[in-house]
Parts: C-alpha cells; sequence; structure tokens
C-alpha cells in the first residue's frame, strides 16, 4: 500500500512539474493569420506583418518584430518589443511596451494584493490603459503617450517618469 502511495504522489509531481515548463506556443514567421484559443499556456508571436486573435486566458504573451495586429482577451504578463505593433487587448495584470511606435490597449487588472504594473521604454510608443487595480506605471525613452483612466473606486497609479517629452495623462 505504501508504494501505491509513493507513486501517485511521484506521478503527480512529474505532471506539476510538466506543466510548469510546457512550450511556449509559438507563431513565427510573416503574414500569417490566425486565431487561437489559449487554454492558460505562454504565446510567442515573432515576424513581421501577423494578425493573430488570442480568445480565453493566456498566461505570459509575448509580441516582438514589426507591424503585427494583436488582440487579447486575458493574460496574466504581456510582452511587446520591435516596432509598430498594434495591440488591442482585455485585461492584463503587467504589461511591457519597449522599443518603437507601438500602439497598445489594455486595461489593467491585479489578480492579489500585488499592484498591476505598465513599465514603457524605447521611443514614441502610444499606450491606452484603463486601470482597474491599483497600478504601477514606470515610463522611461523618449516621446511616448500614455492615456490612463480608472475604474470606479480605484486610486490613481504611482507614476515615475524619466527621459524626455513624455506625455502621460488622465483621460477624461
Amino acid at each position: 500500500m505504501m508504494k501505491l502511495k509513493i507513486s501517485a504522489i511521484t506521478l503527480m509531481s512529474v505532471l506539476i512539474s510538466g506543466a510548469a515548463y510546457a512550450e511556449e506556443l509559438t507563431v513565427e514567421g510573416s503574414g500569417i493569420t490566425r486565431d487561437i484559443a489559449c487554454s492558460s499556456n505562454d504565446i510567442g508571436i515573432y515576424g513581421a506583418k501577423n494578425i493573430i486573435k488570442l480568445t480565453g486566458k493566456c498566461d505570459d504573451i509575448v509580441i516582438h518584430g514589426t507591424n503585427h495586429q494583436v488582440t487579447f482577451e486575458e493574460a496574466d504578463d504581456v510582452s511587446v518589443s520591435g516596432s509598430d505593433n498594434k495591440v488591442t487587448g482585455g485585461r492584463v495584470k503587467d504589461l511591457s511596451v519597449d522599443v518603437a511606435n507601438h500602439e497598445v490597449t489594455a486595461t489593467l487588472r491585479s489578480n492579489d494584493n500585488d499592484r498591476a504594473e505598465l513599465e514603457v521604454s524605447g521611443a514614441q510608443n502610444v499606450v491606452n490603459v484603463t486601470l482597474e487595480s491599483a497600478t504601477k506605471i514606470e515610463v522611461g525613452g523618449v516621446g511616448h503617450k500614455i492615456n490612463w483612466s480608472v475604474a470606479s473606486g480605484v486610486k490613481d497609479p504611482a507614476i515615475s517618469i524619466y527621459g524626455a517629452d513624455h506625455e502621460v495623462k488622465k483621460a477624461n
């Protein structure tokens, strides 16, 4: 009987650790149009001019390259880098926008006691966010436009700005 319990525990440990290291679902190339249903997995979008629609809840989404158009419903973390990407999303806890000329729209919401975070660096990015929980916004680099609004009952974010020529304002 003891051997069976140890085997079951060992099997559960292997299954759990395997799930923690699941591979990223990758879209890589140019001009790909694809709808993807997330089920708590990581998504990587690389290359150029891909049009990707993500439905459901994703874990981490990485968007790297140029001229992608990506929509998502919900994610733990979204990271946008490269240039000229347009990302429109639902809810995300942590959002990172880097390099240049991106247009990103999302709702920031933490699911726990931590704050949601928006981090913008590089140059000339436009980010529009609605805040549904306590949020930290950090803006660096040059020439970003950050428009933020808060849901009813949510405090204004903690904002750190460095670099030059940023426009960071509360939307009416």
